[in-house]
């Protein structure tokens, strides 16, 4: 009864080999829902960075230093790490800030300006910017568009 679904995956599973062949496809689909509504917990580096931003106040009151401080590394060993995880913090920033801006958007219970504040966005404009680079549309159009 959703008026929109969707599914979420790191873009370095893109880069993986297809399993399936023609003669495992009907083994395939019959667990295929199990699949779609367990929700796993990515454990990866990536993973923990997107949660962390995705709880904080706002997205911005978290710096790769203050991330590298709550792992108990280094700056450069965050780095290291999500270079092999074929990521960078900035990517997560940015990928937690689209998904946040599409949630609020998509709820219409939070003004279009206090969702460009919630992100970090220091005006408005700078997020309608932002959102029409990751969307194709404005967030007034994308919000319009979701009803």
């Amino acid at each position: 009864s959703q008026k929109m679904n969707g599914v979420v995956f790191n873009k370095r599973f893109l880069d993986l080999p297809v399993l399936q062949t023609p003669e495992n496809v009907p083994a395939f689909i019959k667990i295929l829902p199990h699949l779609m509504t367990v929700r796993r917990v990515d454990d990866s580096l990536s993973g923990k960075i997107r949660r962390m931003l995705q709880s904080a106040e706002s997205i911005d009151t978290l710096s790769l230093k203050t991330i590298a401080e709550h792992l108990n590394t280094s700056q450069d060993t965050v780095r290291r790490r999500l270079n092999k995880e074929g990521s960078s913090y900035t990517e997560i920033k940015e990928s937690v800030r689209r998904d946040m801006a599409v949630y609020h958007l998509q709820r219409k219970d939070t003004a279009i300006g206090e969702i460009a504040y919630l992100l970090g966005f220091s005006e408005p404009s700078a997020f309608n910017r932002a959102f029409k680079n990751w969307t194709g549309v404005t967030p007034g159009d994308y919000r319009r568009a979701a009803v």
